[in-house]
This record gives C-alpha cells, structure tokens and sequence, in this order.
C-alpha cells in the first residue's frame, strides 16, 4: 500500500507528465496550423502555375498560320538535321553545312535576295 507521501509524489509526476503532453499538443497545434496556411498559399501558387504554363503552350502553338504572328516568327518544329526515318542526317559535311545554312537563312533572312555571300556556299 502506497504512503500518502508517495501517493502525493505519484500525482505530481502524473501532473509534470500531463503538462509536457499539454505542451508538446499546443507545438503540434501550432505546427499544424503554419503548414495548413503553407499548403493553402502553394496550392493557390500551383493554380497559377498550371494557369501559366497552359498560357505559354498555347502560345508555342501559334504560328502564322493560326495567328496574327508574321512568318518569320514561326519556330522549327522539328530538328534541322533529320532523315526521312528520323535518324541524324548523314549527308556530307558540306552538304550538311551548307543544307544548315540554308535553313538558318530561311528563318532569319530579312529579304528575298541572296548576298554574294549567301551564293557562295
């Protein structure tokens, strides 16, 4: 049977026990209310991203033939260098050079007439 004094020392040790719990419920309460407001604010910004990149998708879709962009802006769909199978090219380096050139002045040319230069290759 237990002394009134270690009965007293039991009750106070319980009390000691509950107040830590008290404590550590209150951290996580607190904790759980800061990552509830973080959660909500990169949801919100998850929205507004998912938002933007449907923006610039359909914008990378636009040419000049579905838009009011001018030819010159159209982008290459595809990659320069590529074969009828899709494989790399295997042209000659300078078929392929000049193949590349041609394709780089198609796409930056400012007019339709050819530099000296531009004849040459």
């Amino acid at each position: 049977m237990l002394t009134v004094q270690q009965a007293v020392f039991t009750v106070e040790s319980l009390i000691g026990k509950v107040q830590q719990q008290k404590q550590l419920i209150h951290q996580l309460v607190q904790e759980n209310e800061h990552l509830r407001h973080e959660n909500k604010q990169l949801r919100k910004e998850n929205e507004q991203l998912k938002y933007r990149v449907q923006e610039l998708e359909a914008r990378t879709k636009k040419n000049s033939s579905n838009s009011h962009l001018p030819p010159s802006s159209d982008r290459l769909s595809t990659p320069i260098l590529l074969g009828l199978n899709g494989d790399d090219c295997s042209l000659p380096q300078s078929y392929a050079s000049h193949f590349v050139r041609l394709i780089v002045r198609k796409f930056n040319k400012k007019d339709d007439i050819l530099t000296d230069e531009e004849r040459s290759w």
